[in-house]
């Protein structure tokens, strides 16, 4: 059985019977942890988010910051953004500051570091 199919019925257990989503992830739990060993529970994890948001008609959005954003910070991001999307919040301190902002095929990048990289760009092409 495949990680993607294994996520697909679960997500339509869950949606038919919500009442009973902490039952079916026990179980669901137990399965990995003995029988499907060789299912990588974080591939799972995600195809199973995956397969929700998509019963749920919610798109996923992964925002990306050079720090651990506080919750405060959180708030604000959901408030702009809508509170209608899964949020995946995730470090990359590379950034210098500022955030990435990820939405299906869509990225809007608000990075200091690109910024830096559109500033180098333009005095390449002056010169």
């Amino acid at each position: 059985m495949t990680i993607k199919l294994l996520a697909r019925a679960t997500a339509q257990l869950i949606i038919e019977k919500p009442k009973q989503t902490n039952a079916i992830l026990d179980r669901l739990d137990f399965l990995l942890n003995t029988k499907y060993r060789q299912i990588n529970k974080r591939f799972f994890s995600n195809a199973l988010t995956n397969e929700l948001c998509q019963a749920r008609n919610i798109e996923r959005v992964k925002v990306i910051s050079q720090k651990e954003l506080a919750p405060s910070e959180r708030e604000t991001i959901t408030s702009k953004l809508g509170k209608k999307h899964s949020y995946e919040w995730a470090v990359d301190e590379g950034l210098f500051g500022g955030l990435v902002v990820k939405m299906a095929d869509k990225e809007l990048d608000l990075s200091v570091k690109k910024k830096i990289e559109k500033i180098k760009e333009a005095f390449i092409a002056v010169s």
